[in-house]
């Protein structure tokens, strides 16, 4: 007997339990289908103050805000990048707030800048967008699409090409480190087909647009030995016979104003 009460008041429970979620669940599914979706994201504010560390606690009155935490500075924001004037050290105030991470950019030998960021997943790829933005600060209807994460770019000295070294993860262990070379004028991406077997963390071309030098960690390229970094010829479309053979990864390159010294790091 008291075991039949026992599942009795068991049940009970259960169903009141039930009752009580469904009459709270519909009105307020009801409430969300009536409530329209929100699409419209704010961006960055510029007439508000940032801080160079976390925010711990925050308060605001009528015309106050109170901000407590681990910061030492406060000042207006930036964004993510934005170019700083080499004489003042200032930002500069008429360019577009970049409110996600800036993995690489490049000026685009007119005033401007190519700038890429964050990936967007779609289904299980991953596409990195470069957007241009114009020397008065504007942000250009140009823009390309790669395949994975963008870890460096440079520009042809005719501004005509651009050059993108990306990494696609398809699984933690396994990955894809393609270069791509970009027609600015018609936004046409094609695969150099390297076949690299790790990163490229930084490139650079040649003044006369010819050689394209490439640092990373990789040890190969296309099954032949490159310790770092390699030379590749962009009009024959190949590796060139070029081979310091440094003793650890390359981080940066930069050429000479003649191209005659590269600059390794």
């Amino acid at each position: 007997m008291k075991q039949r009460r026992r599942q009795s008041f068991f049940f009970h429970v259960i169903q009141t339990f039930f009752i009580t979620a469904i009459f709270t669940i519909i009105p307020l599914l009801s409430a969300l289908a009536d409530t329209p979706p929100v699409v419209n994201i704010p961006g960055i504010n510029k007439n508000f103050c940032v801080t160079d560390c976390s925010a711990n606690t925050v308060v605001a009155d009528e015309s106050r805000v109170y901000l407590g935490g681990n910061f030492t500075l406060v000042g207006q924001p930036t964004g993510a990048g934005v170019p700083v004037a080499t004489e003042t050290g200032l930002a500069f105030d008429e360019y577009p707030a970049i409110d996600t991470q800036v993995n690489a950019c490049v000026a685009d030998r007119e005033g401007g800048w190519y700038v890429v960021g964050d990936v967007l997943e779609i289904g299980k790829g991953h596409l990195s967008t470069i957007w241009r933005i114009s020397g008065e600060g504007s942000v250009t209807d140009w823009s390309a699409e790669v395949d994975g994460i963008v870890l460096a770019m440079t520009l042809s000295s005719d501004g005509k090409t651009l050059y993108v070294a990306t990494v696609f993860y398809i699984t933690t262990f396994d990955r894809i480190c393609p270069v791509y070379a970009i027609d600015t004028e018609t936004g046409t991406v094609t695969d150099l087909e390297l076949e690299l077997e790790d990163r490229v963390h930084s490139m650079a071309i040649s003044p006369d647009g010819k050689t394209l030098y490439i640092g990373g960690s990789f040890t190969s390229i296309g099954g032949q030995n490159r310790q770092y970094i390699v030379a590749f010829d962009t009009e024959a479309g190949e590796i060139t016979a070029w081979n310091p053979n440094p003793n650890g990864w390359v981080e940066a390159l930069t050429l000479s104003s003649d191209g005659s010294t590269l600059y390794v790091g």
